[in-house]
């Protein structure tokens, strides 16, 4: 079972590799019809990532086959629609993963949500 403060030390060390390293955003259907209905782009999703706190965790680590590592889910809301992050650590010196941002399919269950 995950506690917050694993939370914590996940978006901290996350916050700190973007800086260092970067961010790739996946190239997804869903992921750029969420960009274009909200009128957002990509360079504007490191700056919600970066605001992530723990109360906005769902669920992770899960293993992630695709990418390596694990990946850790997140939401956010954005003009009233909340939108669901999925979002991987990446290889040692390499950019984070953000595989999803995109409207969310089905209601977020925050763990740590006051």
């Amino acid at each position: 079972m995950v506690k917050e403060s694993d939370v914590v030390q996940f978006l901290n060390d996350l916050k700190q590799k973007i800086k260092t390293f970067g961010i790739i955003i996946v190239d997804r259907e869903k992921n750029r019809d969420t960009l274009s209905e909200l009128v957002i782009y990509q360079s504007h999703i490191k700056n919600y990532i970066s605001d992530l706190k723990a109360e906005n965790f769902c669920k992770g680590p899960v293993k992630d086959s695709e990418h390596g590592g694990s990946y850790w889910e997140f939401g956010i809301e954005i003009n009233n629609r909340e939108i669901y992050i999925k979002i991987n650590h990446g290889k040692f010196n390499k950019p984070v993963i953000c595989i999803s941002f995109h409207f969310a399919e089905l209601k977020l269950k925050f763990r740590f949500k006051k």
